[in-house]
């Protein structure tokens, strides 16, 4: 199958080595996008379509042109990105340190969380500052040493 392929191509540390040949290959891009779907790579594939100088950046280009799904998935892709970007300024002004658990390409495309470690001295200041910006402490989910905030906003569901 021509999708399963070239989404393992896609996905291959030398995958401009391995996507040359993918080329001119006829994919069906509903298909294509939902092996990349089922497999919660389709970040980690779209992202790529932003990588001017590659040939893997070139397929994808290609392919997005000829899909609304994929062009979806990549701009929930820069929504994401900018979502991140947003709460790294955020703790960065306050000096509380952070690491990403999940990288950002590793999220399938409906994930609505992101899992970061934070010291546990600068907890406080980490709520305050979430809370300032929005997000309200989930505090009827327990687990421990783990605490859950969602954002509340009047934005549009993408």
């Amino acid at each position: 199958m021509p999708e399963t392929l070239l989404a393992a191509a896609l996905m291959h540390p030398q995958g401009d080595t391995y996507c040359k040949e993918y080329g001119e290959v006829e994919v069906n891009t509903d298909r294509f996008y939902q092996v990349l779907a089922a497999n919660r790579i389709l970040l980690r594939v779209v992202r790529q379509a932003d990588i001017a100088e590659s040939a893997t950046g070139a397929i994808v280009r290609t392919l997005m042109a000829r899909s609304s799904l994929l062009r979806s998935a990549h701009r929930r892709y820069r929504e994401v990105d900018e979502e991140l970007l947003r709460l790294v300024d955020l703790f960065e002004s306050r000096n509380i340190d952070m690491i990403f658990i999940k990288p950002v390409s590793y999220l399938p495309i409906d994930s609505d969380n992101y899992d970061v470690l934070i010291r546990r001295e600068d907890l406080t200041r980490a709520f305050t500052a979430l809370k300032r910006e929005g997000f309200v402490h989930l505090t009827r989910i327990v687990e421990p040493d783990k605490y859950l905030f969602r954002e509340v906003s009047a934005r549009k569901p993408s």
